[in-house]
């Protein structure tokens, strides 16, 4: 796959999140457009305190996803949020990736290591992000 390729697949997926949240919650949602411009900016908008990165992957391989989850947090202590990871398998439907504090709600601060995270359905981040939002 070519780059530009690669980068469409990547900006399709963010147009499906967005779209995802607006019709689940109703919200103004969209992809952040400076981030081509600065780096570390997050994919989209941030939503309930958490930063989205969103990454088109080949296949869920835990390496993988430890680099995207490092970069993810990287990101939202730039920005003072939590860290949301999502990921897209072609034809296996996307996941996400959260902190195991914020996946419990629990008051300690979260942890930029991917051995203390929890990897949830989108059912499961609705339910999260309909409780962060109330």
């Amino acid at each position: 796959m070519t780059g530009a390729a690669s980068r469409r697949k990547g900006h399709d997926f963010e147009r499906e999140f967005c779209r995802w949240v607006r019709e689940e919650f109703g919200i103004a949602f969209g992809r952040n457009l400076k981030q081509y411009g600065t780096a570390q900016e997050g994919d989209t908008d941030p939503i309930a305190g958490f930063l989205p990165e969103c990454k088109n992957c080949k296949a869920r391989t835990p390496s993988a996803l430890r680099g995207y989850y490092l970069q993810a947090c990287e990101q939202a202590k730039k920005a003072g949020l939590i860290p949301l990871l999502l990921y897209k398998i072609p034809r296996q439907g996307w996941r996400a990736v959260m902190p195991s504090s914020a996946f419990r709600n629990a008051p300690e601060p979260w942890r930029c290591d991917y051995a203390f995270t929890n990897d949830i359905a989108p059912a499961e981040l609705k339910r999260i992000l309909t409780k962060a939002l109330q």
